[in-house]
């Protein structure tokens, strides 16, 4: 029986946790690969044989509604009521001229239910949203950003007003001590007397990636109520205590094993963990203001680019491509020297890019993230193949495939 480690690691292109067997001797046996996926079948089939203890949602059609009643908190989804409208960055940034466009008709309703998800738009997005509050007593309320925003600003006309007052705005290039209401999400509150009717518009000015927009609209009491039992629902304590145990695990056998595949998987785990704490925002409570303006000025996904260079080396090493297979260990070698040397190009040339507004500039470089990132997905698939196909290395491909079994079994399981 074969003698090898078993490793708490990521998958290689995941964001969530999943098993790798390292090559590496440590003096245990590694149960066969069938082991593993009929205990990981059975885990599988007990969770989708499982009574569901909440009844699904019908399935209900569409019903769009003019106004967001505001209550102490508001369980209807956002989508219901809001209305979107995108323009290019040249056109006048001022809620007059947006409110010109929704009375023509520009605006549209958001997906039903679903977050709003534009993509690589490049453009300015405009959110419609009339209320009124509903409480006895004047409230503050709090339109929340809940991803990346580089500029939020939040406009309001009271019922018989002519004008639009600019409320409040913020940006996620400021850590959360900075902003107007310090939080992990991007807030911008407004202030309702009770009974009172509003016509809301908030203002994204984005540039960073994707226009993605998880968003909400509550009291102030309703949401920290929420953030502050975020970690534990989320179990992000637990996410941040297995992923400091797999780097800490993993520095340690390097200093008994010396092996450098153990590096890379610390290397793997620190990028995987900063890009996550930048998805759900924890990132602007966790790091000082250097750091956290450090990290925001290599981007997001460029971290999850370093993961996935990261991961290749690990497959690289694991699988002895360099030993059995030379041609595709350089290609693999340059991909990975292609997304370090992208990552330094992308920190240097974004900040003049965004200022001047340089949309092609803008689309080149996110788009060039993206294509490395199919490449070197595609290029571990390729490898993965290749190994298998070669009966004396077939262990180490069907070992090394137990990170993605996992992985897509662990989202087959959350879904």
């Amino acid at each position: 029986m074969q003698r090898g480690i078993i490793h708490l690691i990521y998958p290689t292109f995941a964001c969530d946790g999943s098993v790798v067997i390292s090559a590496s001797s440590i003096g245990f046996p590694c149960l066969p690969v069938c082991s593993y996926v009929i205990v990981f079948v059975l885990l599988l089939g007990c969770k989708l044989l499982m009574p569901s203890v909440v009844k699904a949602a019908p399935n209900l059609p569409p019903k769009l509604a003019d106004t967001l009643y505001l209550r102490e908190s508001n369980g209807a989804h956002l989508s219901e009521t809001y209305r979107y409208y995108t323009e290019p960055f040249s056109a006048p940034a001022t809620p007059a001229h947006a409110d010109s466009m929704f009375r023509s008709g520009a605006f549209s309703a958001g997906p039903w239910h679903r977050t709003l998800n534009l993509g690589f738009a490049h453009q300015r997005l405009w959110l419609r949203l009339a209320v009124v509050n509903t409480l006895p007593q004047r409230t503050r309320f709090i339109w929340s950003l809940y991803n990346y925003t580089d500029s939020a600003t939040l406009y309001y006309r009271r019922a018989g007003d002519e004008l639009f007052t600019r409320v409040s705005a913020a940006s996620s290039q400021v850590p959360a001590a900075e902003r107007i209401f310090p939080a992990r999400a991007l807030c911008l509150p407004f202030t309702l007397a009770t009974g009172e009717h509003a016509e809301l518009y908030l203002r994204i000015d984005h540039h960073a990636g994707a226009l993605y927009v998880p968003t909400d609209v509550t009291t102030t009491e309703d949401f920290l109520a929420w953030e502050v039992n975020y970690v534990f629902t989320k179990r992000w304590i637990w996410l941040i205590g297995f992923y400091l145990g797999s780097a800490v695990f993993n520095l340690v056998l390097f200093g008994f094993l010396r092996d450098r595949i153990h590096l890379w998987y610390v290397a793997y785990v620190v990028f995987t963990t900063i890009f996550l704490l930048m998805e759900d925002g924890l990132d602007a409570l966790a790091f000082p203001a250097g750091i956290y303006r450090l990290l925001w000025s290599i981007g997001q996904f460029n971290f999850m680019l370093l993961a996935a260079a990261c991961g290749l080396r690990i497959l690289q090493l694991f699988l002895r491509l360099r030993n059995g297979w030379s041609y595709l260990y350089r290609v693999g070698t340059g991909l990975i020297v292609t997304a370090a040397v992208f990552v330094l190009v992308y920190t240097l040339l974004y900040p003049a890019a965004r200022i001047q507004g340089n949309t092609l500039g803008l689309t080149l470089l996110n788009g060039g993230r993206e294509v490395l990132l199919v490449a070197i997905f595609t290029y571990c698939w390729v490898a993965l193949i290749t190994v298998f196909r070669a009966p004396n290395h077939r262990r180490l491909a069907l070992y090394y495939s137990l990170t993605y079994f996992f992985f897509f079994g662990g989202l087959c399981c959350s879904g």
